[in-house]
């Protein structure tokens, strides 16, 4: 150790003496492709990452950040000896750098060289380098040995002395001090946490009363201790202080995102563009000097003007409506309210509000009185979903009182609601995440002028949030400061411009006060990466450190880019009423990104309104970051000097990310169709590799919905699958199986066990795998080899017989798609028994195939209006003359690659042909249709597998492809897709990583707490080999699953814990320590459940204010 030591200390010692060397500025090619590699990382995109490295290094081999970069890649992927190659390279063209010396002892660290990493780290820790000393210190903690206990107080006492007022470093100081029975250095410890403790939550300061009264030290007060960082993690300070000293097991280390070699890049807005102008232009088919408003109406492909007088709106597309008085700025909506993709209109005047939309013929009609509203006094319109349920609900300002949400249910009708009752005279609205955990949020101004928000719950619950009184008259928002959190902008009555974010005001300018109704408008006119202000006949053009005023021929109204040039146009009403529109002149040539998110698809998907409103759209250009809100069909960013987009990053209006490399100038950004919530899966190694076998735990869903109003119940926590034989083959004498979390949910592991069913050459095992209201029964059943049946037609006649023939991945999809995933028309597939099955004695249907399941928001929507409830499977039979129904609701199959059993034992009528069909509303694909006849239990026998061993540990994400539309997403194990945090993930406490074999041996409500990006593998004792039997495997397992679908109940949050006999999941969260399940097994949370996860990476992950 003390060679290692020597060697790498020496080497960074000796580099100090070097000369600063004149920096060289990058091609333009070669920062796209070194940041692009960056965030492709950090957003789990290795392949392209991996790509956009190896692209930098060919083009400039000698920034070792780049290097590094890639090191930091393949450590990711567990590529142990090419990360170690690779920051060799790095460390070699910057002997100095403590950065890359720190990933070299990650890696180390990572592969289980203590010594070296110790080596590592120590040399780094000379320059200062904080987390380095931290990595020293636990690294020696964790290798032990003699004299370990006083070298770790060393480095404590050096970090100490680095950083003072880190509170995480005083917890780790008292429990060092527990440890060496130094009762003064806790003393001390304890009376320095107690600064801090007056803003702590509740637990944590009664730890630190029981801390502050131990007297002695000892292995009880470093317990307590360890227990008081535990309560502690729940608190935002307490992790920044966290965040400064450690890198986290789930990320292995971080990328360098500055060039250590190259001059750093544009990571600012680019200077204002103080000569543009704009040209005055009369509107071309809005002749005349009575128009009140002017907004931009987008069509397929190209953007025009819809406009209103004082008696009549007129437009693109033909639209001429005579309608009076229309209430101003916020009385004319264009939207997309029923999901067609073509623009509709909403309309408040003096007749109150009128809605329309776009027929097939490219005309439109007024729908209004299908709502049956009979309202009047209506001061404004605006769209958001409200619920979100993936379809755009109407929020109506009345002149006083609360205002009103026209709940959109999807199939043409509405539901009048009131949700925000603390709003008197709704004047302004805007639908944005006020407090950073995801979902949108409604800010609005009162006909006071207060800023009010609401902050959203989920499920359609608000909540009063934050109330300001700012005189406002004007409301918007955007990310002026672009440190990712969007500010509510407002006007106020004197013309002050103020920016609202996080409970903070701040002024930006002093506009003009006698603009008269107008509307707040933000968007980059000039390019220059900067977000501007528009209000009256002025607009504000922003650098980086001011705003500069420019005068216009027109009270704005509109902005959109009216000519396709990538300048932003603006439309407004001149002096004399005249509808204008002000084209824009630029000086300074800088570039722009123009992206038109679409929600999906018109059939099979309706998880996100069509034109993706809400959503929120992330870009990076080199070092340069952006972020906007979808509140238009086109998202338009300005570059400045950068030439295109390296990495857009939507996240969808139903918390789906979704991550786009090259995208052209102008492109169609459209939402995937990819599960984000479906159970754990399970993999098992057949010898030669690991191969996904099916997912597990799909009958236990936490707080998922049936419709608005019903949180499903918990029948059945119990859940068996069969494992083939040919898909777990013992290595080295042990079976090995791992479950997966990979999707945005959060499981709870209670037990696990594994059986081998021994039988004979010419039988088949199964388990019915159905999820069905009246499961079915937890039993193993032998059969013989399951033979075709004679014929299977489609309910439109057509022959699929081959198609259902064996289990070969080729499905019966002739169905067609419904309006919402999951379900479809109603539809069934016909079966004609034939003459080779038995007809007297037992027979059954063994079906196999997978099912596309809704989630909690498509059950909300479905609930809504008249679309029909998803029917399970049901069994019709011929009964000569007609089809009767057998069986009227058997589920259907609980996840993919699943079986399901069907008894058709005495359901066919004699001398009639046998025939029966399975009916469904659901997308059920079936995969095979088999018939088989049951056995005697006697013919298996049936073994537990001894559990050898259960480990937690963090994998991350495997990739998934779907072979075509027909076929279920299968991932791949040993395809990484990337680690880094991938999901919006539910915040609590966790399982730590390493052994959980006490936790998963019984039924008792003491669970593994599984994040997504975590594993646990489990490693089983094999068995003799059955000889001339053939074996195969029943996976058992006991627990639940909640994802973060946003109609989940609860959704935000690991709370409430879940137990066994606790057939609802309505209790509503309030702490940890109040949770009946904590209150029974308390020290679970000391020894077991000390992981504490945020969504703060996903949410920084393209940011620049990285820890």
């Amino acid at each position: 150790m003390l060679d290692i030591r020597r060697t790498i200390g020496l080497l960074m010692v000796l580099s100090f003496g070097c000369g600063d060397e004149e920096m060289a500025t990058p091609s333009a090619d070669y920062v796209s492709a070194f940041y692009t590699g960056v965030f492709a990382l950090e957003v789990g995109a290795f392949d392209r990452a991996d790509a956009s490295l190896s692209r930098a290094l060919s083009m400039e081999p000698d920034e070792p950040a780049a290097w590094a970069n890639r090191g930091v890649l393949r450590l990711r992927r567990g590529d142990y000896e090419g990360a170690a190659k690779d920051l060799e390279t790095a460390r070699s063209l910057m002997t100095e750098s403590g950065d890359i010396a720190m990933l070299q002892g990650l890696v180390e660290r990572s592969r289980g060289q203590s010594d070296a990493a110790i080596a590592f780290f120590e040399a780094v820790a000379r320059q200062g380098l904080v987390k380095a000393q931290y990595a020293l210190m636990k690294e020696v903690e964790r290798r032990g040995g003699a004299g370990s206990e006083d070298e770790v107080w060393a480095q404590l006492e050096v970090l100490i002395r680095q950083v003072p007022d880190n509170p995480a470093l005083w917890v780790e100081r008292a429990r060092q001090a527990g440890k060496r029975d130094d009762e003064e250095a806790l003393r001390a410890s304890v009376e320095k946490l107690g600064e801090w403790a007056e803003g702590w939550p509740a637990a944590a300061r009664v730890q630190l009363r029981s801390l502050q009264g131990e007297t002695e030290g000892g292995s009880e007060v470093a317990v307590q201790a360890m227990f008081l960082h535990n309560v502690l993690l729940r608190d935002p300070m307490y992790r920044r202080a966290l965040d400064a000293l450690i890198v986290p097991a789930e990320r292995l280390g971080d990328p360098i995102v500055e060039f250590l070699k190259f001059n750093a890049p544009q990571a600012m807005p680019a200077p204002a563009d103080l000569d543009m102008h704009f040209e005055p232009e009369p509107v071309v088919g809005l002749e005349g000097s009575d128009w009140q408003v002017l907004k931009p109406f987008w069509s397929k492909e190209e953007v025009g003007v819809v406009a209103a007088s004082a008696s009549q709106v007129r437009g693109m597309g033909g639209i001429a409506l005579d309608f009076p008085d229309v209430s101003g700025m916020d009385g004319m909506l264009t939207v997309d309210w029923n999901n067609d993709f073509a623009l509709d209109l909403a309309l408040v005047g003096s007749e109150g509000f009128r809605l329309f939309r776009r027929n097939g013929d490219g005309g439109i009609e007024d729908v209004t009185d299908s709502i049956g509203l009979d309202e009047e006094e209506i001061a404004g319109v605006w769209g958001a979903d409200v619920e979100m349920d993936g379809d755009v609900d109407f929020v109506l300002g009345r002149s006083t009182g609360p205002p009103l949400v026209l709940q959109n249910n999807g199939d043409g009708s509405f539901v009048a609601r009131e949700l925000f009752g603390n709003v008197d005279g709704l004047r302004g609205f805007v639908w944005v995440d006020c407090d950073g955990d995801g979902d949108p949020d409604a800010a609005m101004l009162d006909r006071e002028g207060q800023l009010i928000e609401a902050i959203n719950e989920r499920a359609g619950v608000f909540t009063p949030g934050a109330k300001k009184a700012v005189n406002g008259v004007a409301l918007s928002a955007g990310d002026l400061d672009r440190d990712g959190r969007l500010e509510r902008v407002v006007v106020d009555r004197d013309g002050a411009v103020m920016a609202v974010s996080q409970g903070e005001m701040r002024t930006l300018i002093q506009a003009d006060s006698t603009a008269g109704p107008a509307p707040l408008l933000i968007a980059d006119l000039d390019n220059n990466g900067a977000l501007d202000l528009v209000f009256g006949k002025r607009a504000f053009l922003a650098s980086e450190e001011a705003y500069y005023a420019l005068d216009l021929q027109a009270r704005v109204t509109g902005v959109a880019d009216l000519t396709g040039d990538g300048r932003l146009d603006l439309l407004g009403i001149s002096d004399a009423d005249e509808a204008l529109q002000l084209v824009n002149r630029g000086n300074l040539a800088y570039h722009w990104q123009a992206i038109r998110p679409v929600g999906g698809r018109a059939f099979g998907d309706g998880r996100i309104n069509a034109l993706g409103l809400g959503a929120e759209v992330e870009l990076r250009s080199g070092a340069f970051y952006q972020k906007q809100v979808v509140m238009d069909p086109v998202v338009h960013f300005g570059l400045g000097t950068y030439t295109g987009a390296d990495l857009v990053r939507i996240v969808w209006p139903n918390g789906m990310p979704q991550v786009e490399f090259d995208l052209e100038v102008d492109q169609v950004a459209r939402a995937v169709q990819r599960l984000k919530g479906s159970c754990p899966w399970v993999f098992a190694h057949n010898g030669s590799e690991m191969v996904f076998v099916t997912d597990f735990l799909w009958r236990s869903p936490l707080g998922m919905r049936i419709n608005a109003q019903v949180v499903a119940g918990i029948d059945q926590t119990e859940d068996w699958v069969k494992v083939r034989g040919d898909q777990l083959i013992a290595q080295n004498g042990v079976y090995d199986i791992r479950i997966t979390g990979e999707l945005w949910e959060t499981h709870f592991v209670d037990w696990v066990s594994l059986v081998a069913v021994d039988h004979p050459e010419g039988t088949a095992i199964f388990v019915d795998e159905r999820f069905a209201r009246v499961a079915p029964s937890l039993e193993i059943y032998a059969t013989t080899q399951p033979q075709s049946f004679a014929v299977v037609k489609d309910d439109r006649g057509r022959d699929v017989t081959d198609r259902v023939r064996a289990r070969d991945g080729q499905y019966v999809d002739t169905f067609g798609r419904g309006i919402y995933q999951g379900v479809t028309r109603e539809h069934y597939v016909e079966v004609a028994v034939g003459d080779e099955a038995p007809r007297e004695g037992p027979l059954w249907l063994v079906g196999q195939g997978w099912i596309h399941p809704t989630d909690s928001s498509i059950n909300v929507a479905l609930g809504q209006g008249s679309h029909p409830p998803p029917q399970g499977l049901s069994l019709h039979v011929f009964d000569g003359t007609d089809w009767r129904v057998v069986h009227p609701d058997l589920g259907f199959p609980a996840g993919k690659r699943k079986t399901v059993l069907i008894d058709l034992s005495g359901v066919f009528p004699r001398d009639v042909p046998r025939k029966f069909r399975l009916q469904t509303n659901l997308e059920i694909y079936w995969d095979r249709l088999a018939w088989a006849v049951p056995l005697e239990d006697s013919v298996m026998t049936v073994q537990s597998v001894p559990l050898a061993r259960a480990q937690l540990r963090y994998r991350g994400f495997s990739q998934v492809a779907e072979a075509d539309a027909s076929s279920p997403e299968v991932p791949d194990y040993h395809a990484l897709g990337g680690t880094s945090q991938m999901w919006r993930d539910l915040v609590g406490y966790y399982t730590r990583y390493g052994d959980v074999e006490p936790l998963l041996t019984q039924v008792d409500d003491r669970y593994a707490i599984v994040n997504a990006g975590d594993e646990i593998q489990l490693l089983f004792v094999a068995l003799p080999d059955p000889g001339e039997l053939v074996r195969d495997f029943v996976l058992k397992g006991d627990g639940w699953v909640k994802d973060g679908d946003y109609n989940t109940a609860f959704s935000t949050t690991v709370l409430p814990l879940p137990a066994h006999g606790v057939l609802s999941y309505d209790r509503v969260p309030t702490t940890l320590e109040d949770d009946p399940v904590f209150k029974r097994n308390a020290e679970d949370w000391q020894r077991f459940h000390t992981r504490y996860v945020t969504p703060d990476w996903f949410d920084r992950a393209l940011r620049n204010d990285r820890p």
